[in-house]
């Protein structure tokens, strides 16, 4: 399917690219830039500078696409994070923790809504890789590798003492999706 006036919402299968067609060029993948900046990632923020000053690059622009795909858009956490902003929720200062983190587009929305000024008390990635890109990301706001855990539902993860004014979890969602040929109603529920 082709589109040429909006970029369609990323999914995470590997099957599932984004390619650029251009008159008098061959078709090409997206970089990894220019799928930052389709989800939201703008230029100077803290996870955009990662990606661009990591070498070697953490994964390949098709596998970046897949890592994509499994967050949140940055621009639609924005909206969330004003709305909540309106009920005096997100404040600058505010005290931030995710689960089931990847690369934690929520956060840059979080730095974008708040200035910069909140501190990330904790996550939780199973993706070693993924991992050090958190702490790679987010050490100028706190976080270190001792508060990055790799299972959301560990001792060391649950029985971390520090309180959040927003923590985000957002969990592998292929279990519900359309595209999950095998799911069943029970497994829904």
């Amino acid at each position: 399917m082709v589109r040429t006036e909006e970029l369609p919402t990323a999914v995470a299968s590997s099957g599932d690219h984004f390619v650029v067609v251009s008159a008098g060029a061959p078709p090409r993948f997206m970089t990894v830039q220019e799928l930052l900046r389709a989800f939201g990632v703008g230029e100077g923020s803290e996870l955009h500078d990662t990606f661009v000053e990591m070498d070697p690059p953490l994964r390949s622009a098709l596998q970046f696409a897949e890592i994509l795909g499994r967050g949140i858009h940055v621009e639609v956490a924005v909206c969330l994070l004003y709305y909540l902003r309106g009920f005096g929720r997100v404040q600058s200062g505010l005290r931030y923790g995710s689960a089931c983190s990847g690369v934690d587009m929520f956060a840059c929305a979080v730095a974008e809504v708040t200035g910069g000024e909140f501190s990330y008390e904790f996550a939780s990635e199973m993706d070693p890789a993924l991992r050090e890109v958190l702490v790679a990301t987010w050490s100028n706001q706190g976080l270190t590798s001792s508060r990055v855990f790799s299972d959301a539902a560990s001792k060391a993860a649950t029985g971390c003492t520090r309180d959040v004014d927003l923590w985000f979890f957002s969990p592998p969602c292929g279990a519900y999706s359309r595209r999950n040929h095998s799911r069943s109603r029970e497994a829904q529920v």
